[in-house]
């Protein structure tokens, strides 16, 4: 058996520094086994979490995982509930927390397993539930409107059930997005899913469809990583990605992550 391969994990794990993973799991045949060292990564996206989850579905042989060596990262994804799932993508080694129940509060949805072969009708109504109370109560969006994103992205994890044998996770986390003009909340949803991609199946186009209308309006940002394509849909505030990347590495499956601000609040002297 050939040694395992390194796949060095960034600092910062976002839905763009996640390219350098594709790039170097790309360079291993998917029967080669291979190490995922996020050893020295601080820091991880919704984006990022789901995607590693994702990735070791695309694998033959199960990965080996090296978890974060700074507490506090640890600390961080245990709460998101990333060691929970992990356990079974992985064989993980370092400091895995023996408790790896995720803590979910107010200001954020745990990552959630979506598979056809759970009761994939309770999942989804749940992360409606919570995505809903994300868009309504920190983003103070108009009813209507946090309505209709949460029905579409329930929506959107309801495709993975059509996808037999393949596992899909979901999570959001709330922040404070500061500029200078003022700080504002904003609610990240990422969803992945590691079946056929968007372009080979058009029905899974429909989730996309219905977060895009109302994207404009909500200054959200869409993005969508599929096959070898990475399309971003962007506001004014964000010039961070250019609308439409080709020929990058192939990952077989489609992660989306969706960002939606709520109002602005004026700064209050110097920002620091």
């Amino acid at each position: 058996m050939p040694m395992p391969a390194v796949i060095l994990v960034p600092r910062t794990l976002d839905e763009l520094s996640f390219e350098e993973v594709f790039s170097q799991l790309a360079a291993s045949p998917p029967d080669d086994p291979v190490t995922v060292d996020a050893r020295h990564c601080f820091f991880a996206t919704p984006f990022g979490l789901t995607a590693l989850l994702a990735i070791a579905q695309t694998r033959s042989a199960r990965p080996m995982l090296l978890i974060p060596e700074d507490p506090g990262t640890v600390a961080y994804w245990s709460r998101a509930g990333f060691f929970r799932h992990a356990q079974a993508q992985y064989a993980m080694r370092g400091a895995v927390p023996l408790d790896t129940s995720s803590t979910e509060g107010d200001r954020s949805l745990e990552l959630t397993k979506l598979s056809a072969g759970d009761d994939m009708d309770a999942s989804v109504n749940r992360v409606r539930r919570r995505v809903l109370r994300l868009f309504a109560n920190v983003l103070q969006l108009e009813p209507d409107i946090a309505i209709d994103l949460a029905t579409a992205v329930s929506a959107w994890c309801g495709n993975i059930a059509e996808h037999p044998g393949h596992v899909g996770w979901v999570t959001a986390q709330s922040y404070r997005f500061r500029r200078d003009y003022g700080t504002r909340p904003i609610v990240v949803v990422a969803v992945c899913d590691a079946g056929p991609t968007v372009v080979e199946h058009d029905d899974r186009r429909q989730g996309i469809d219905a977060l895009n209308r109302h994207r404009g309006a909500l200054e959200a940002r869409l993005l969508v990583r599929s096959g070898t394509v990475r399309r971003t849909f962007s506001p004014a505030w964000d010039d961070d990605d250019d609308p439409l990347v080709d020929q990058l590495a192939p990952f077989a499956g489609t992660l989306m992550q969706l960002t939606v601000p709520g109002r602005s609040e004026p700064s209050r002297g110097t920002a620091r």
